[in-house]
């Protein structure tokens, strides 16, 4: 499948003395409708190491994602353990979980530091031979061809175009991942600890919804 499908499109400007003289300016504003294009496609040009990168990346997206429902689990626990017992429990104990929470800092800075940079770099590597294999599909079209565009559509489309599919499948990549793995650690901790309250707060939030549909029908 081609990933630059427009680039086939036939020129529409008019050779000089033609038939259709004086419809240049009409030809730009035209453009004919593009199929769009399946998610995989973003994937297009990723080798091994792209893969590679990608799954490690979104491992640690996956792990980041769930710092935060283990620092609250943590934190519940710092809670009843210094208000309960003699003074030197209580001081054994904040002192360990003081640890706790240095330990999960540590674990996150460097689970945050692999994702940013393996996702960065797979994504800066495929976005690279992306705009490669756009520039060599541009000089394979014909002289009229570039008559049809502005002077600056062709730099512009292989930056901007480029620049978002470089943050779909890098930084939005990873924080859709590392969300979805918080709402899933968030939901699994709390059926463990706590599953009447869960149930109570599901229920509630149903309600919730329930009522923003009824007053304004658009939102969701």
């Amino acid at each position: 499948m081609d990933p630059f499908p427009f680039l086939k499109q036939e020129s529409k400007v008019p050779g000089p003395g033609g038939e259709h003289d004086g419809e240049a300016d009409k030809a730009k504003k035209e453009t004919a409708p593009l199929p769009p294009v399946p998610l995989k496609m973003l994937f297009y040009f990723a080798d091994t190491l792209d893969v590679l990168l990608m799954c490690i990346g979104g491992l640690a997206a996956a792990g980041t994602g769930c710092i935060m429902p283990i620092f609250a689990l943590i934190f519940s626990n710092t809670t009843d353990a210094i208000n309960t017992g003699s003074d030197e429990e209580r001081r054994h104990n904040a002192t360990k979980y003081s640890l706790y929470f240095l330990a999960l800092a540590g674990v996150s800075m460097a689970l945050n530091f692999i994702q940013s940079s393996c996702l960065a770099t797979a994504a800066e590597r495929q976005v690279r031979k992306m705009r490669e294999s756009f520039l060599k599909a541009v000089l394979r079209q014909e002289i009229g061809w570039f008559d049809v565009g502005s002077s600056g559509e062709l730099t512009t489309r292989i930056k901007g175009d480029t620049l978002l599919v470089q943050q779909g499948i890098g930084e939005k990549l990873g924080l859709g991942i590392q969300f979805f793995a918080t709402f899933v650690a968030g939901f699994v901790i709390g059926f463990s600890k706590g599953m009447h309250l869960v149930k109570f707060s599901l229920s509630g939030s149903r309600l919730g919804v329930l009522l923003a549909r009824r007053r304004s029908p658009s939102i969701l």
